[in-house]
């Protein structure tokens, strides 16, 4: 047995073991370098979504809000094809019912399917706790490799986060809807 020959094999898979890790490291610190703004993008695109939402939900306010002035409008327009006895009159205030009925069923409707945004936004803000994990454990250890190194994450921001949230259509009922709305104008007071 040469001492020197088993040296030399020790130091030569030291130098490849310290190769394998400094090119580990290189990877940890790039993908550490990059979640930050793969966190930041993810709040931007949930920000943007519920903006777009909050605009939408105040159209559909508004179109609610003439929903109330149309019904009171019809009611007159019924009164009156009532006393005139005209049957084309009738008819005509008749199909106005029906074509309000629909509309106003088609608001709430839309109330209904913007509870997207909310479940969107609890998977994407989930992502980002996943992403706010990795970043910690990464610089874990990075720092393993490195004493220099501060453990500084991006955080959990205290926002809601649900990795099972979901969407069903025709599974709210008006009741939801204005829990919903409800919800939204607080947030905006």
């Amino acid at each position: 047995m040469n001492l020197g020959l088993e040296l030399k094999g020790l130091v030569e898979n030291l130098n490849a073991l310290i190769d394998t890790v400094t090119a580990i490291r290189g990877h940890v610190d790039s993908s550490i370098a990059h979640i930050p703004g793969a966190a930041n993008r993810l709040d931007k695109i949930t920000g943007e979504t519920e903006s777009a939402t909050h605009h939408l939900i105040d159209i559909v306010d508004a179109l609610s809000d003439n929903d109330a002035a149309i019904s009171k409008k019809l009611d007159e327009l019924n009164k009156v094809a009532v006393k005139s006895a005209d049957p084309a009159l009738s008819s005509l205030a008749d199909d106005l019912f029906s074509l309000f009925g629909k509309s106003r069923d088609e608001h709430s409707r839309i109330l209904e399917l913007l509870q997207f945004q909310d479940l969107t936004s609890q998977q994407i803000n989930y992502v980002g706790m996943l992403l706010n994990k990795i970043e910690t454990e990464l610089l874990t250890i990075s720092k393993a490799f490195d004493s220099d190194k501060g453990a500084v994450t991006s955080g959990d921001k205290g926002i809601a986060a649900d990795p099972n949230a979901t969407f069903i259509a025709g599974g709210a009922n008006q009741s939801d809807v204005d829990d919903i709305i409800g919800q939204f104008r607080q947030v905006d007071n």
